[in-house]
């Protein structure tokens, strides 16, 4: 109600600029209506190839081709370049290619600022579902068998948490590439292999079922399911080859 009325009075000709994680409130629904409040899509603030590209080459000393790598691998994320960048200037990793090394970098944000915060629960659902390349509602709650999770996942799109949600006939949610780098990693540090073998598996036969054959071959070898796998690639390779 504040921010309300506090907008109100901006006066004419003045502008007010506010950082927020979240969509403007319901109280501002007015405003927003009356194009008095605009609102910047996230997707909007992403930096461009070329904005990554001149920014690597002002603040490193990194060849073309190890620009190009860490420019994909923050996929627009300002933030997340220039922890890759800075971890790039120091003594020890210029002396490696950037890459993996880079991530550590963001990979410590990562735990600092999500992980550190997240309950137990919350960690094994992020840590699960990032096994997918894409994951929905209804498999976040068949990989950890929480039905809490189709929450969590819309939490982390609103708060603009690297969760993308994309409408379709079923909306699907993507994590950030790094973000979902940094979770693979950590499942494979924090939880048993069974169980990350077991969520892999169930995850495969839903997407089989859905009809998305082609992306349940990965995890089926992810879960050490190669009956499965090979049954899959044999099964399609006659399409394939058409």
């Amino acid at each position: 109600v504040v921010a309300r009325v506090a907008f109100a009075e901006v006066p004419a000709g003045r502008r007010v600029v506010v950082c927020c994680l979240t969509d403007p409130p319901d109280t501002l629904a007015r405003l927003v209506a009356n194009r008095h409040v605009d609102v910047v899509p996230a997707d909007e603030l992403l930096l461009t190839a070329a904005e990554a590209e001149q920014f690597l080459s002002t603040h490193t000393e990194l060849d073309q081709s190890a620009r190009i790598v860490l420019g994909a691998q923050a996929s627009g994320w300002a933030a997340g370049l220039v922890l890759m960048a800075e971890h790039a200037r120091r003594p020890v990793a210029a002396a490696r290619k950037p890459g993996l090394d880079s991530r550590q970098a963001v990979f410590d944000y990562f735990a600092g600022e999500i992980l550190a915060h997240a309950t137990p629960a919350h960690r094994r659902v992020l840590m699960l579902t990032a096994a997918a390349p894409w994951i929905t509602g209804r498999l976040a709650r068949i990989a950890s068998g929480d039905p809490g999770a189709p929450r969590l996942l819309e939490y982390l799109h609103r708060r603009h948490l690297f969760t993308d949600r994309r409408q379709g006939p079923e909306i699907t949610y993507h994590y950030h590439t790094l973000f979902r780098d940094f979770l693979r990693a950590r499942a494979a540090q924090e939880l048993p292999d069974d169980e990350c073998a077991a969520g892999a598996a169930s995850l495969a036969r839903a997407l089989e079922d859905d009809g998305y054959r082609e992306e349940a071959v990965p995890l089926y070898l992810e879960a050490r399911d190669f009956a499965s796998a090979a049954r899959l690639v044999l099964s399609e390779a006659p399409h394939l080859h058409a």
